[in-house]
C-alpha cells in the first residue's frame, strides 16, 4: 500500500495473459481482503515492454472478487468484430 495525495492506494502488477475461448489478451486482476482496505486500485498491465496503469475507486470494486482488463485497453463487444 503507498499513500497518494494522502489517500490510501493499493498496487497490483499482472501479465496479460490470452483468455479463452476468444483468444484475446487480458490481465486477471484481483478484489480481495488487501485491496478492500484502500480507497484506490492502481492496476498495471503488463504487454511485452509496455505497461497500462488503471487507477480505479474501490467504492466501485465492491461486490466483485476479480477484474479481467483487457491488454489493448480497449473492451470488446460481443456484437462488433475486431
Amino acid at each position: 500500500m503507498v499513500l497518494v495525495n494522502g489517500l490510501l492506494c493499493i498496487i497490483q502488477v499482472r501479465p496479460a495473459l490470452k483468455c479463452r475461448p476468444n483468444g484475446r489478451e487480458y490481465a486477471r486482476l484481483d478484489v480481495g481482503r488487501e485491496i478492500r482496505r484502500a480507497q484506490f486500485a492502481l492496476f498495471a498491465v503488463r504487454r511485452s515492454r509496455t505497461m497500462e496503469l488503471y487507477v480505479i475507486p474501490l467504492a466501485h470494486l465492491r461486490n466483485i472478487s476479480s477484474v479481467y482488463i483487457p491488454a489493448n485497453g480497449k473492451y470488446s463487444s460481443p456484437f462488433v468484430r475486431t
